[in-house]
């Protein structure tokens, strides 16, 4: 069983790729005209942190930081559920209060696996957005990931380029020009 990976970017640019990370095509018609979220099965959290985010008890699945335009600087991490975003000096225009929130994307009793990264911003240089699948409802089967965004708040999905896999980790990346919400499907 393949477990895929959904990165939704909300207000991205249509910057579609053609070749999946495993090196496999991505679907012409996909990345020309995109996927409806009703044909994208969403990757649930794990139990535990369903339970904490349904219960309102969530005891991780925040982080927020203000990164200086000079300095750059990373929030989340261990307290994301290793999700988090990484800014180099000069990514910013100006001083930013950077929060990672751990939440369900779907709303259903599904719960969806998402992270939102905000403030929505365009950056002055791409930021490293790291996205990790140890948390998410994954059997420890082969992996294949798909990474996507969508342009319209969730209703069209369409690919992003370059992401970078670490089977080591289980983390997937994406440099961004900007961001607000990440999700993993099917």
């Amino acid at each position: 069983m393949g477990l895929g990976i959904v990165i939704l970017f909300f207000g991205c640019n249509d910057t579609p790729f053609s070749t999946a990370p495993s090196g496999d095509p991505f679907p012409e018609s996909v990345a020309a005209q995109g996927l409806t979220s009703d044909q994208i099965t969403w990757v649930s959290w794990k139990q535990e942190v369903v339970d904490q985010i349904k219960g309102g008890k969530l005891l991780r699945g925040t982080a927020s930081k203000m990164i200086t335009a000079n300095n750059g600087g990373k929030v989340g991490g261990a307290n994301t559920y290793d999700n988090m975003v990484e800014f180099p000096a000069g990514a910013l225009e100006e001083d930013t209060y950077v929060t990672v929130d751990v939440r369900c994307v779907d709303g259903r009793e599904q719960c969806g696996a998402g992270v939102d990264f905000l403030p929505s911003q365009e950056f002055l240089k791409d930021v490293k957005v790291t996205l990790s699948w140890e948390f998410i409802d994954y059997d420890g089967g082969e992996l294949s990931f798909w990474v996507y965004y969508s342009g319209d708040d969730g209703g069209t999905w369409y690919g992003v380029e370059n992401p970078e896999i670490d089977y080591e980790n289980k983390t997937v990346a994406v440099w961004v020009d900007h961001f607000t919400r990440f999700s993993w499907g099917l």
